[in-house]
């Protein structure tokens, strides 16, 4: 708890600088490269389009962990927060505590799984692939490298590292979920085994400690079975595993709060990964995650049909030279909508709906006309 707290209290003083989200995979392994007298690193195979996928590996404990970020290449939050980290590593601890640390751990890491759809910032590989629903088919050359390093490591805890989109709240739909958790179910049922169960333990922890810092900003991600999913599949073949979520705060468009969060939790989790008190209770007291929110919502536009409300919702896309923009949607159209949106405007019928369509994806002049920015 206390190595959590100093991550939270002194982010600012080791964050790695950055004018965008966006990491190509050249700037991935430059930013890796002036760590190598920290980290052991090595390729362990090819994306599909022939970029080097890379592990490191750091220290030598008996404990092993292995984490993987940017299974979907347009989630990149958690990649940042592993460059965070290994900052906060060396020049935050003293050495002792260093030592303590590399003593006490094996800790693995592949930072950007899917370095073609990093590139391209698109949730699936090359080939058209979401790498997480390929656990059994296998017919993606990443998903084929991830496996290999599950039989060859044999991990006692595994770390999915996602984004999540900003629609998350929590119970209360007016709070941003700022980072989910999820212990990943093994059969429709849901049942829980000690891989589940040990999880649990673990976010249950993870929670507590987050809501301290951010309070009704936790958020548990629907534990729904999916039957091709990777974590789903782990647990039900005996590893220990937890997805960590990254969401976004309001204002905050780099999500740098949530980037914080997601390094000093997967510290946490470095800290204690063999920690087990077989708790399930503080994880099912996390409200689960609802899709209450829309980044832009319109209130009491004038129409033919009366008041009616407009909620957009924005996604990142990226230009040739690495550049992020945001792509808007009309997400839904409709009387008095019950979503909340992280910025109103209430027009009072004094301003005329615009002419369209509910999924429609708007053209620039419009977005600069409707002023979403």
């Amino acid at each position: 708890m206390r190595l959590f707290n100093t991550y939270i209290k002194r982010f600012g003083d080791f964050r790695t600088g950055s004018s965008s989200r966006y990491l190509s995979h050249k700037q991935l392994i430059e930013r890796l490269s002036v760590l190598d007298h920290f980290i052991e690193r090595w390729s362990i195979g090819n994306s599909h389009e022939n970029r080097p996928i890379q592990v490191f590996r750091l220290g030598s404990g008996e404990t092993k962990v292995l984490s993987w970020t940017q299974m979907h290449g347009n989630e990149p939050t958690a990649t940042w927060a592993i460059i965070d980290l290994l900052a906060f590593l060396q020049t935050i601890l003293n050495e002792k505590e260093r030592e303590e640390f590399l003593n006490s751990i094996s800790w693995y890491c592949i930072p950007m799984l899917n370095p073609d759809g990093s590139v391209a910032f698109i949730r699936e590989n090359a080939q058209g692939i979401d790498l997480n629903r390929d656990y059994l088919d296998e017919k993606a050359m990443e998903t084929k490298v991830l496996k290999s390093q599950l039989q060859e490591i044999n991990p006692d805890l595994c770390l999915n590292l996602h984004d999540q989109r900003s629609i998350f709240t929590t119970s209360s739909n007016k709070l941003p979920a700022l980072i989910s958790f999820l212990s990943p179910s093994f059969n429709q049922e849901r049942s829980v085994n000690p891989m589940r169960r040990k999880g649990m333990d673990l976010i249950g922890r993870l929670a507590d400690l987050v809501e301290i810092q951010y309070p009704g900003m936790v958020g548990r991600y629907t534990d729904e079975f999916y039957p091709t999913a990777f974590g789903d599949n782990l647990v039900k073949a005996g590893h220990s595993t937890i997805l960590i979520e990254s969401g976004s705060g309001v204002n905050d468009p780099q999500r740098l709060i949530s980037r914080k969060l997601t390094g000093a939790t997967i510290l946490e989790c470095l800290l204690r990964p063999s920690e087990n008190h077989g708790r399930t209770d503080r994880y099912w007291n996390i409200p689960e995650n609802l899709k209450g929110a829309r980044d832009m919502v319109f209130r009491n536009c004038h129409s033919k049909d009366g008041l009616i409300d407009l909620a957009f919702q924005s996604t990142e896309v990226v230009d040739h030279e690495g550049n992020l923009s945001l792509r808007w949607t009309c997400d839904a159209i409709g009387p008095k909508l019950q979503l909340n949106g992280w910025k109103e405007r209430n027009f009072l019928g004094k301003r005329r709906a615009p002419s369209i369509e509910e999924g429609e994806i708007l053209q620039p002049a419009l977005v600069d006309e409707l002023e979403l920015g």
